[in-house]
């Protein structure tokens, strides 16, 4: 994430139009279908994650990518943080928080839609998360709207989840002594941050000079190291 800009990349996992719902296997290193959503349903937008993230649920953070055309499984989309849709997710007596932020897509040639969720049409949104509550319920689980906020509460949402992903980091690194814990989003190259839309060039983290609070073995990992690899890993449901 650039945090002077807001922009972000957005790694899409589920094209607009699908009903296929896919995921990414750290294991193998391969995009696989996850699950098909049930008959008459499929994701109004692009659906993805941001990198180098993880959210309550131990996963990524969702995004909802408004775009004009369906993307691919791994495309990596520069994109900017319009706000977010708060909810919470049941299922066996456990309950959890799982948010949806919306993004809009920034690059040198495609200028932003939308700035705030606030500029969006309340029936869009009254739509969006009316999806989201149709096809959990079909699978068993309880999807429930919380708020609706916008960029601002956005980008504090990655800031916590940036930081919780270091931390998790960390304590593996130090529970498995000798063994190299590799962010999955540095071995693909997914955390470099957007292209800036006026210089055309891709700003790496280190020049950002992001100021970091984890250790030593947390910031080399966020400091440009990008070996070859890939991964996002088995993730909840979406």
């Amino acid at each position: 994430m650039d945090p002077d800009s807001g922009r972000v990349n957005v790694v899409i996992d589920t094209p607009q139009g699908s009903r296929n719902k896919y995921k990414f296997d750290e294991q193998h290193g391969q995009w696989r279908l996850s699950k098909v959503l049930p008959q008459g349903m499929c994701f109004p937008y692009n659906f993805g994650f941001i990198p180098s993230t993880r959210g309550e649920d131990g996963d990524p953070l969702d995004v909802l990518l408004f775009a004009d055309e369906p993307s691919f499984p791994g495309c990596v989309v520069p994109a900017r943080l319009i706000g977010v849709l708060e909810a919470e997710q049941s299922e066996g007596g456990k309950t959890i928080r799982n948010d949806r932020l919306v993004a809009v897509v920034e690059t040198p040639y495609n200028p932003v839609e939308y700035h705030s969720l606030d500029e969006v049409n309340r029936q869009r949104l009254d739509e969006i998360e009316h999806f989201f509550v149709s096809y959990n319920k079909m699978e068993g689980r309880q999807f429930k709207p919380l708020a609706r906020h916008g960029p601002d509460r956005g980008l504090e949402l990655v800031e916590q989840a940036t930081h919780r992903r270091h931390r998790t980091q960390w304590r593996q690194a130090v529970s498995r002594p000798g063994q190299e814990v590799t962010e999955p989003a540095v071995r693909l190259g997914w955390n470099r941050a957007p292209m800036h839309p006026e210089s055309h060039h891709v700003i790496s983290t280190a020049a950002r000079g992001v100021p970091s609070q984890e250790p030593a073995a947390d910031r080399a990992e966020t400091d440009g190291r990008r070996p070859g690899g890939a991964n996002r890993g088995a993730q909840g449901p979406a």
